[in-house]
């Protein structure tokens, strides 16, 4: 029935994976785990359904306990959902910071989205700066990592500091060849550049954001 539902639309997929796993929940989170992991890049909506209907104090190993705190962050995350405290992401971050796995170290820069949601700006800079020193300099990561701390200097008015840290986004995605990683730069320094009334350079930059999302939405229609 799941591969059937895989076929149809998302919200078929979403209904009939918890329906499947609020049935068969048992203590054995693993093969939940592992599914919401496989789903969290483009079908995070049922990663969140699968997370849900677990629960963290019925998880009593460790490293299971770390992914699904960092899971469950995520998802929320990706679902454009405010998150309410840290509490859940430090159990990931704690577990992983001494892990060897960078790339799940550098994942916990979700610690720096929940700061930042909550507008404690000084302290999101502090974990998107902390995030930046396991990032892979040619994994997607990095250039969240560098927009968001982009936007936390913008949002504490250190307009230089966003700036900088724009461009670094753009040069990163440019060498990753990410086209969406170099419009979300060319937009951010515009922004910036509006806010600081330099309306030449703000124009220019607008102009260009508005020049690659026009071929990114061709390049998509014709998909």
């Amino acid at each position: 029935e799941i591969s059937a539902c895989l076929v149809g639309s998302e919200m078929c997929i979403r209904d009939r994976l918890c329906i499947f796993f609020n049935a068969c929940h048992n203590s054995n989170t693993a093969p939940q785990l592992q599914l919401a992991d496989s789903l969290i890049d483009k079908r995070a909506d049922s990663a969140l359904c699968i997370l849900e209907k677990l629960s963290i104090e019925e998880i009593s190993n460790k490293s299971a306990k770390a992914m699904y705190a960092l899971l469950l962050t995520e998802a929320l995350d990706k679902n454009f959902k405010s998150h309410r405290n840290d509490s859940l992401i430090l159990i990931a971050v704690d577990y992983y910071k001494d892990n060897s796995n960078n790339k799940l170290k550098t994942k916990a820069y979700y610690l720096g989205r929940v700061y930042q949601d909550n507008k404690e700006y000084i302290k999101a800079t502090e974990a998107y700066l902390t995030a930046l020193k396991t990032a892979s300099p040619n994994q997607a990561p990095i250039l969240q990592i560098y927009n968001n701390l982009a936007l936390c200097y913008e949002s504490q008015e250190f307009y230089l500091p966003a700036i900088k840290t724009y461009k670094e986004s753009y040069a990163t995605a440019e060498k990753m060849q990410d086209k969406y990683g170099i419009l979300h730069a060319t937009r951010g320094l515009g922004n910036v550049y509006a806010i600081q009334d330099e309306e030449e350079k703000a124009l220019s930059y607008y102009q260009k954001a508005l020049s690659i999302a026009c071929l990114l939405y061709t390049s998509d229609a014709a998909d």
